[in-house]
């Protein structure tokens, strides 16, 4: 599998690679303002940042490599 997501060059975590890592990173920002806007329900718009982030860490992980 391509690589999406590699480490950061300083600190801790993982960063976009490639441009589909930055699709993937700009789908789960505009998810969470989305929710964080036009969702009124504190449980409902909670439960679905969880689901994004979940669901992003995910596919960061199955796309991450350390190594080139």
């Amino acid at each position: 599998m391509k690589r999406w997501f590699g480490p950061k060059m300083i600190g801790f975590g993982f960063s976009p690679y490639s441009w589909e890592g930055w699709v993937v990173t700009a789908v789960f920002a505009a998810g969470i303002f989305g929710a964080a806007q036009l969702i009124p329900a504190p449980a409902i718009k909670f439960g679905l940042m969880g689901a994004l982030l979940a669901v992003f860490a995910v596919i960061a992980a199955l796309t991450y490599r350390d190594t080139d």
